[in-house]
């Protein structure tokens, strides 16, 4: 059943129409345009749904494909996501602006090797690759296992990082890790320039059927004037595994 089209100094019967409203319904619905011989053909970018005065106001749909989106910060849009296949030192994402962006959230799924699970370890982000310790700074409330039915609390206030901002901290004298050890993790970051980059961070890590610790973190990188770049993720002591899933995502 084609899309009849209608000319001038012509007759149509009720079926015509009909036949017009089934085939716009049987299929997808496009934003049309008539040329020159009076025929009907998609366009594009050509016309608004809806307008600034005039909204509607839900939208029920499965799935929304878009080139943009502008909003009132209510949405989040995925940046750069990376999934690992295989063991690395590192993770880092590059060709960011950070500018363009008020606010990133960094989350993720981090998995690790127990082999080394006896010694510290700090999980944490750099930003342009700078490493320097008297650049960023950390205050920190972790609540982590010593022994099975033992907690313990501890602090770090005003401290300058060694590392980075950090995203976790694993301390010597927690209750090891028997098997494979997985984090998770979700970062707020303010990336523009003209402010120092603040951030705030929560963590946890478990093993088996154990929660270990959760940690809380407030974070400071002291450059104020470099635009953010590449965002890099480390860990000290272990290496990242296989499953370990990172996603940037920016506030729009």
């Amino acid at each position: 059943m084609p899309l009849i089209v209608f000319k001038d100094s012509t007759t149509a019967d009720a079926q015509d129409m009909n036949d017009n409203f089934n085939f716009i319904a049987a299929g997808s619905i496009l934003p049309m345009t008539q040329t020159s011989e009076g025929k009907l053909v998609s366009v594009d970018s050509a016309y608004d749904y809806g307008a600034s005065a005039t909204t509607w106001q839900k939208l029920h749909t499965v799935k929304v494909d878009a080139n943009s989106i502008t909003s009132t910060k209510a949405l989040w849009r995925l940046v750069s996501e990376t999934t690992l296949t295989a063991t690395a030192a590192g993770i880092e994402f590059t060709g960011l602006n950070g500018d363009a962006y008020e606010e990133m959230m960094l989350l993720g799924r981090v998995v690790t090797d127990s082999t080394s699970m006896t010694s510290d370890h700090v999980f944490f982000v750099t930003m342009n690759g700078v490493s320097t310790t008297s650049e960023y700074a950390v205050q920190r409330v972790s609540s982590f296992i010593r022994t099975v039915g033992s907690t313990k609390t501890e602090t770090a206030s005003n401290s300058t990082s060694a590392y980075g901002l950090e995203l976790h901290v694993k301390k010597t004298g927690v209750q090891e890790h028997t098997a494979t050890a997985q984090y998770m993790f979700k970062t707020n970051v303010f990336t523009k320039t003209g402010q120092n980059r603040v951030s705030t961070s929560r963590s946890m890590s478990g093993s088996a059927t154990t929660a270990l610790s959760s940690n809380a973190y407030g974070g400071i990188w002291f450059d104020t004037t470099a635009t953010i770049t590449s965002i890099k993720f480390e860990i000290t002591s272990v290496s990242f595994q296989a499953n370990t899933n990172i996603q940037l995502w920016s506030a729009i």
